[in-house]
């Protein structure tokens, strides 16, 4: 069955996705999250493997250990 048909469907994980699908399936599922969607959770895996899209690392890990008091 065509990929396609699997990017309306959250509760459905739409397997291999192409580049184009990925994209299209990230602006069709905008509003849902990649905790509850399994669509975008795809999407979003296939475009950070292929370099499209770069994940921000959490404030703590880009600030470092806090610092000494009186530093």
């Amino acid at each position: 069955m065509d990929a396609m048909l699997f990017l309306f469907d959250c509760m459905m994980d739409p397997g291999n996705l192409a580049l184009p699908q990925a994209h299209q399936a990230m602006q069709i599922h905008k509003c849902c999250t990649t905790e509850n969607c399994m669509v975008r959770r795809r999407a979003r895996q296939v475009l950070v493997e292929l370099g499209e899209v770069v994940l921000s690392l959490p404030q703590a890990d880009l600030c470092g250990p806090p610092l000494a008091p009186g530093r």
